[in-house]
């Protein structure tokens, strides 16, 4: 599960975003993660080695480019 927290301050929430006019379930959730996290690729120094699981079958699987 992924929280945030802004600046200066000590709640965490959940954040939220919402599917775009025609866009599919996968095609946002692969927004969202680019725009939350700024992850685009397995080749990434910031994914972790489940991720990297969870990309590649993904990948292999056609349900991520």
């Amino acid at each position: 599960m992924l929280s945030t927290r802004s600046k200066g301050k000590d709640t965490y929430y959940l954040p939220g975003g919402k599917r775009e006019s025609g866009e599919s379930d996968l095609d946002t959730l692969e927004r969202e993660i680019d725009e939350i996290v700024w992850l685009t690729s397995a080749d990434s120094d910031r994914v972790s080695p489940v991720d990297r699981i969870i990309f590649a079958h993904l990948a292999a699987s056609g349900l991520m480019s």
